[in-house]
């Protein structure tokens, strides 16, 4: 049976030895899902848009939690027969948005800036700036409800949850979130929308819109 499980961006895989002087090939860099096999070993590598590749077994693509399901920013070169080389994969976070209850109340919407954010199959992907400094920050998703819209179907209000801890604001730090909207299958259909709200250091409070 597998599992999903979400991970802290933090780990670097890679698959060939390299110095800072070499060039990759002509690689992609995605959010993806990575599967493993009965080994802990990466097998699969699976594209928003539903696109499969078997990854190529390497020694450092292993140690994982066996038959199990990964959220990664993964740099890789697609090869013949739907393979891929895995040169760089980060293991990022997919959250479930919880309702106020689970965070005792204590919501934090500490600055963040965007890079993107965006639509991308069953997920709702981003690329955070984060000010940094020592601290370990800690990110969310605060589920705000589900409204009807004016022009009909209904609205899912997330914010994202950001607690700084109080870091000093010295270095800017990406950060890789994901929502995982097939949570909401049994919920919300065509027609629905999802509205996302975060507090940034350059606007203030905004908000951005996708269909669901």
């Amino acid at each position: 049976m597998k599992t999903w499980i979400g991970v802290l961006c933090g780990l670097l895989v890679l698959a060939s030895c390299k110095d800072e002087a070499s060039v990759y090939p002509n690689v992609q860099t995605l959010f993806a899902d990575v599967k493993t096999d009965s080994e802990g070993m990466m097998a699969w590598l699976v594209s928003d848009e539903g696109e499969t590749w078997r990854i190529t077994p390497h020694e450092k693509l292993g140690g994982l939690t066996p038959d199990s399901l990964y959220r990664t920013v993964t740099t890789f070169l697609p090869t013949e027969g739907q393979t891929a080389t895995v040169y760089r994969c980060l293991l990022t976070k997919a959250l479930v948005p919880a309702d106020s209850a689970y965070f005792s109340n204590e919501i934090h919407t500490d600055a963040v800036d965007i890079r993107s954010i965006w639509r991308a199959g069953s997920y709702l992907n981003m690329v955070l700036l984060a000010k940094v400094k020592e601290l370990t920050h800690r990110y969310h998703f605060l589920e705000e409800g589900i409204v009807p819209q004016a022009g009909g179907g209904r609205l899912l209000q997330l914010r994202l949850f950001h607690d700084s801890h109080g870091d000093a604001e010295a270095f800017t730090e990406e950060v890789y979130l994901s929502v995982p909207l097939q949570a909401y299958a049994d919920t919300l259909s065509a027609g629905d929308s999802v509205v996302l709200r975060l507090n940034t250091f350059k606007e203030g409070p905004v908000e951005r819109r996708f269909a669901y």
